[in-house]
């Protein structure tokens, strides 16, 4: 476990751990090259050689899809099922790929979100996700009304990740509405 910067009785809601996940389920397309460079470089910048590389990664617009299916499918959870910690990120992490412009990106990118269905239809098989209906005019953004309060919960629990002021969770509800409703109106 690594040291956290954190006050104990805060620091529940980050691991104290790394996760890379890494396995033949992934796939990895499509990739972009950015640059990128690790907090501690910016604080130090003299205390390395060069302060930014480049890594493939896999692009924003695949991203946007893949949060979007999960927010789907947990629309579709049945209520006898918990919903699992820190899902709150994935409401907050796709409203931010809204506003930066990934999402119309996402959108133009055509049969993205249909690769990534088949994808998690095949190597994330789920009963109750309906990823049949992640598509134009039946795609779920937003959460059941019933689980909203837990997922609040949740999200209040995330404070501790952000560096400045987060938005309130009704804020990150209402821009995901907002593009659920434009996406399936087929605008």
């Amino acid at each position: 476990a690594y040291p956290s910067s954190l006050p104990e009785a805060t620091g529940a809601y980050i691991r104290p751990a790394v996760k890379v996940e890494m396995g033949a389920r992934s796939d990895h397309w499509p990739s972009d090259q950015v640059r990128i460079a690790p907090y501690v470089a910016e604080r130090f910048p003299a205390a390395f050689e060069t302060t930014d590389f480049i890594v493939k990664v896999l692009a924003a617009e695949r991203t946007f899809w893949e949060k979007a299916t999960l927010l789907h499918a947990e629309y579709h959870r049945p209520p006898d099922k918990e919903i699992p910690l820190r899902l709150s990120r994935h409401y907050y992490d796709t409203s931010r790929l809204i506003l930066s412009g990934i999402s119309e990106k996402a959108t133009a990118r055509s049969g993205l979100l249909q690769r990534v269905v088949e994808h998690k239809k095949v190597f994330f098989p789920s009963g109750w996700a309906h990823y049949d209906e992640a598509i134009r005019g039946s795609l779920r953004l937003t959460p059941h009304p019933v689980r909203i309060r837990q997922l609040e919960d949740d999200y209040d629990k995330m404070r501790e990740m952000f560096f400045a002021e987060r938005p309130v969770f009704t804020e990150v509800l209402r821009i995901l509405e907002e593009l659920e409703t434009h996406f399936n109106q087929g605008a």
